[in-house]
């Protein structure tokens, strides 16, 4: 069965890194009373970004993007991170944004054969008639989904791969974006019929066990 990992949310912008700083993130984001109870994890040995967390969420600022991931990659958490990046938008609405974006994952540590079925291609045939041998593939689709597009993303290395749906809309007001997010459950439900329609069945029951 495949394995769930790093559902995330995020929200290409402008950010500004002064505003959202750790104590920012925990009174605007997570509306935390001071004093409150943050996780704060930041490379001690090179510069880096640094994440703030709080309750199975982890909050990370770059002057490019703002992305919330999930401890826990199940539906729940992932609502409560397109909650934040919503409050983000809404509190801080002069921040330039471009793009907002839900991103749900799993990976297999054994690919079945009816997932490498469908990521096979003419090329894969011609290289082999070549002699030369495929060790790795990238197969990605895009799909219609208005006002956005889901990216359907499937790759294997070796025996291993995995299956990835982003949900995507390209935008620049910060209401629409933040509507585009508040269909979260409105994509774990086509996350899951896209599922289905790979073979990959029962997936949401093995998550939430």
């Amino acid at each position: 069965m495949p394995e769930p990992f790093n559902w995330n949310v995020v929200v290409i912008g402008a950010w500004n890194l002064a505003i959202l700083s750790p104590d920012g993130i925990r009174r605007r984001l997570f509306a935390l009373p001071d004093p409150a109870n943050i996780e704060l994890e930041m490379a001690v040995d090179r510069p880096g970004i640094f994440r703030v967390g709080h309750e199975g969420l982890l909050v990370a600022p770059t002057p490019v993007g703002l992305e919330v991931s999930t401890r826990v990659p199940n539906a729940e958490s992932l609502a409560r991170a397109c909650t934040l990046c919503q409050r983000a938008l809404r509190t801080l609405p002069e921040t330039p944004v471009s793009a907002a974006g839900v991103n749900i994952r799993y990976k297999f540590a054994e690919v079945p054969d009816h997932l490498f079925d469908l990521m096979h291609a003419p090329v894969d045939e011609t290289l082999s008639d070549a002699e030369f041998r495929v060790t790795a593939t990238v197969v990605k689709k895009t799909v219609a989904f208005p006002p956005g597009v889901v990216n359907v993303q499937m790759q294997y290395e070796g025996a291993a791969g995995t299956l990835e749906f982003n949900f995507h809309r390209d935008g620049t007001v910060p209401n629409d974006l933040s509507e585009w997010l508040g269909r979260v459950e409105e994509f774990q439900g086509l996350s899951d019929r896209l599922l289905a329609l790979m073979g990959v069945e029962n997936v949401r029951r093995e998550v939430n066990a």
